[in-house]
């Protein structure tokens, strides 16, 4: 059995909800530790020492004898909140020993007051924490791959395996908004998630609010599902995306570099009647023809800095009480959550439909292969 390694609380999770008693594979510095001791009412405890060869033909033999052995392929709690390096030491044992490997998934716990991430996230006491079994799976390797070549044949079969894990064991079934609400809970409504040239951060608590308002103001203005954000890459745009998907409309983003004949036929394709973008943002950029294309093709124009000024203030109490009330959008993951477009570098753009579905699992692939957490710094250009 193999696992991610999230905090202290592992061996302890594992140990109590498999059926069968557990080997655990484990460091001879660990095995030393005044805590691990109690732990060994629990499990067999076989402490390995990885540079002596014949420790670990010692562990094979105890596999073939039909013994559970679990090892944490990282060797170590996970000090990024993702994946550590991975070992191929597991993968050896379980090839030599001819045995199936099962992945275990824990997730929650690197919340917990246990792991090694109290300076780089929101930690508590009472985390929730799932922990997922996967099936068994077979470990083979290719005749002919010998010597070093198998190490590392086998090193990178087990990371794809332990990856594999950890995106199969994300939930992709969740609405945008959902996962915004989720991610405020985990790492605190006062993180500072966003910024831009205006050098305002912009907090969960901040962005949640703000959608809510503007998203209530935009329910009550515009019928139509779709509608067109042509919005520098600011804070504006997130708050202005996130409100449409409070209320279940479809952002369709507008690439303002592209030329009028390209913006006007994606405006078309996706039979757009409302395009929000700012009125400064028009003057600043020289979008004038641009915008004059726009109200030509008979396409509505609304200006953000004036609409924001023209919320009434029954919209401001509505979105404020589903702020209280952490109101969830009724659509699915399976539903429209954004229409990109291609660059039109080979004829006219093309219109791309994508679900909440869609983009979570695009978010699930990055973070199962990259450690992220609240201290990282992104740059978007």
């Amino acid at each position: 059995m193999v696992a991610n390694h999230t905090s202290l609380l592992d061996g302890l999770l594992i140990a109590t909800f498999m059926p069968d008693r557990i080997t655990f594979a484990i460091n001879t510095e660990w095995s030393k530790k005044w805590f691990i001791k109690p732990f060994g009412l629990l499990v067999d405890l076989y402490p390995l020492d990885p540079t002596n060869p014949m420790a670990i033909r010692s562990l094979i033999n105890e596999i073939k004898k039909n013994k559970k052995v679990m090892i944490f392929p990282e060797g170590r709690i996970s000090v990024t909140g993702g994946l550590m390096k991975v070992y191929e030491g597991a993968g050896i044992i379980a090839q030599k020993a001819d045995a199936k490997i099962v992945p275990v998934r824990i997730n929650g716990a690197q919340f917990s007051k246990f792991s090694y991430l109290k300076n780089k996230m929101k930690t508590r006491v009472f985390p929730k924490i799932n922990m997922t079994i996967l099936s068994p799976q077979n470990f083979t390797i290719p005749e002919g791959i010998v010597g070093r070549n198998q190490r590392h044949y086998i090193s990178m079969q087990l990371y794809d395996l332990m990856t594999n894990m950890i995106y199969e064991t994300s939930d992709i079934n969740e609405h945008l908004f959902d996962s915004l609400l989720k991610s405020a809970d985990l790492y605190g409504r006062n993180q500072k998630i966003a910024e831009d040239i205006s050098r305002k951060p912009l907090t969960y608590n901040g962005l949640i609010k703000k959608a809510y308002v503007l998203g209530q103001a935009y329910e009550s203005a515009f019928r139509e599902e779709y509608i067109a954000l042509m919005l520098p890459n600011g804070l504006a745009n997130a708050v202005s995306f996130f409100a449409l998907q409070s209320v279940d409309k479809v952002p369709v983003m507008l690439n303002f570099s592209q030329g009028i004949q390209q913006i006007i036929s994606c405006i078309n394709t996706a039979q757009i009647k409302t395009v929000i973008t700012s009125e400064l943002f028009i003057r600043m950029a020289h979008l004038e023809e641009v915008e004059k294309a726009i109200l030509t093709n008979g396409t509505k124009i609304i200006y953000l800095e004036h609409f924001a000024k023209r919320i009434s203030l029954l919209n401001k109490i509505k979105g404020y009480i589903k702020y209280l009330n952490k109101e969830k959008p009724k659509h699915s993951a399976d539903k429209p959550a954004v229409v990109l477009f291609t660059s039109g570098s080979e004829g006219m753009p093309k219109g791309v439909l994508l679900s909440h579905k869609n983009l979570q699992a695009n978010r699930y692939q990055i973070t199962s292969i990259i450690a992220l957490n609240s201290t990282d710094v992104f740059f978007n250009a």
